[in-house]
């Protein structure tokens, strides 16, 4: 009795779950490379886009990451983040315009 309710409980949530969305194909993510802390002179950046992806110049361990819907192209959020050695983390941008202005890759909508 316990496996029939247990069997019926997993397939009544796999139905309302909904379809499982690759992020790729959702998101655009657009990460801008800094030589420093400062995140004021871009030195390169990466774009994983909707459909493909691009980069040019550094990477370091100092980015400013941005995340854009892939089907409205409406900015989802945006961060300064620095590598810890294991992981990126969000750090406070030391001057958020400066940042925003001096990015080497604007994605195009």
């Amino acid at each position: 009795m316990r496996k029939a309710v247990f069997v019926t409980f997993l397939a009544a949530l796999f139905v309302t779950a909904g379809p499982i969305v690759n992020a790729n194909n959702v998101w655009e993510r657009v990460y801008n490379y800094y030589p420093d802390s400062t995140f004021t002179t871009a030195c390169g950046y990466a774009d994983f886009a909707c459909g493909g992806s691009s980069s040019d110049g550094c990477t370091t361990n100092w980015r400013y990451a941005e995340v854009y819907s892939c089907e409205s192209g409406d900015q989802e959020s945006a961060a300064c983040q620095a590598w810890n050695g294991t992981q990126w983390v969000t750090v406070s941008c030391p001057d958020p315009t400066v940042t925003a202005l001096t990015r080497v890759h604007i994605p195009v909508g």
